[in-house]
């Protein structure tokens, strides 16, 4: 946290008791989005989502996104706290920290696509072990199919409007509403309960509940907890934005111009276990360089700020 954050923190009230707060966001957000939402949405394009207008579900995801997660994570926060903008962590963060926090979102991002084949080879040898939890896991693959299938149609475009309703759907509305909730509400929430590692911890593993992914669940927490721990220490929720959007949108044009089916198969075939043992170890190292780098930066910063005072 820079020393601005840590100013206006002092000065951050809440009205209810930090758990009751975030148990009526986190509660009451799901509830919007994934019931009330899930069931909007089956009202207006019914059963099959394969064979629904997926221009219409898209500008759909957009709107649910703005109104049950953005729009309750402002008024909550106006609710509960004292002052929006220090829970929201609105300030603008220099160009040069925006640059190496997003190259660590790209080692995460890669990262996570290890952890992801890691989670999946366990999977697979405890059901191995266990067989009586085959027909779990065949529900779970079978539930996956018709995500990856929705995801796939989602991600594919015929020309520009569509490619710019794409981004609009998959990266820059997830980026604002989902970061303004979880790395604005929750997180400052948990921040008054347990230290900032534990709150982005516990943040991302909620993160990672709401996108309803069993085989991703990992590799979201991992992503998250990097979200958190950028958002916490800029003391800025743009650069979780910016760094949302390059991830997502990394999607979208890796999917573009490859148009892989394992690209974005949670369950396919995956290379060597020891080779995604390799790779992620050679990435965390260069990761933990960089979060030495970003804490000694930090530090410095810090230090030459209090000398000026």
């Amino acid at each position: 946290m820079n020393d601005q954050d840590l100013e206006n923190k002092k000065t951050l009230t809440i009205n209810i008791p930090p758990a009751i707060a975030l148990f009526i966001g986190i509660t009451g957000v799901f509830i919007l989005y994934q019931i009330v939402g899930g069931l909007i949405l089956f009202f207006i394009f019914g059963a099959d989502m394969l064979n629904t207008n997926f221009n219409a579900l898209r500008l759909y995801q957009v709107a649910s996104q703005y109104i049950f997660i953005l729009l309750p994570a402002i008024f909550l926060s106006k609710l509960f706290f004292n002052d929006v903008t220090t829970v929201m962590r609105i300030k603008k963060i220099p160009l040069k920290e925006t640059g190496f926090f997003c190259a660590g979102i790209i080692l995460v991002s890669v990262m996570a696509v290890d952890l992801q084949a890691l989670q999946d080879i366990a999977f697979r040898k405890i059901v191995d072990f266990f067989p009586a939890l085959e027909i779990i896991k065949v529900n779970l693959d079978e539930l996956n199919k018709v995500m990856e299938e929705s995801y796939k149609r989602l991600l594919s475009f015929n020309s520009v409007w569509e490619f710019l309703l794409v981004v609009l759907t998959v990266a820059i509305t997830p980026a604002i509403c989902e970061e303004f909730f979880f790395r604005g509400f929750v997180l400052r929430g948990f921040e008054f309960l347990i230290k900032p590692f534990w709150a982005a911890l516990f943040t991302a593993v909620i993160f990672s509940f709401y996108h309803v992914n069993f085989y991703g669940f990992t590799a979201l927490i991992l992503i998250g907890l990097y979200l958190g721990y950028a958002t916490y220490k800029s003391g800025s929720i743009y650069i979780a934005v910016i760094m949302h959007f390059i991830n997502n949108f990394s999607a979208v044009v890796l999917y573009s111009l490859f148009k892989d089916e394992e690209f974005i198969n949670s369950t396919g075939a995956f290379q060597d276990t020891w080779i995604h043992l390799l790779r992620f170890s050679i990435l965390l190292a260069i990761f933990i360089l960089l979060i030495i780098f970003i804490k000694r930066y930090y530090s410095t910063v810090s230090h030459k700020n209090q000398e000026a005072l």
